[in-house]
């Protein structure tokens, strides 16, 4: 893995906009990834603060592994 200063780390906002679903969609896919051990608190995401509603940021090049793994199939 990169250095973490090396990474593009964004607000869920941000994310959300970018891959055009709700910012409500993305947290519900942290918490279900982050669940099923898919994504790792310090790679995948990380809180800004140590209380429960400080920002979330995502690693942009993280996620985009992810979701682009997790893909459906195409038939052919």
């Amino acid at each position: 893995m990169d250095n973490l200063e090396t990474q593009e780390w964004v607000r869920t906002s941000e994310l959300a906009s970018r891959y055009r679903i709700t910012s409500t969609t993305l947290l519900r896919k942290r918490a279900k990834y982050t669940k099923d051990g898919i994504w790792k608190e310090g790679v995948h995401w990380m809180r800004t603060g140590e209380v429960n509603n400080s920002h979330i940021l995502f690693n942009v090049q993280e996620v985009f592994k992810t979701f682009t793994s997790m893909k459906a199939p195409t038939r052919g």
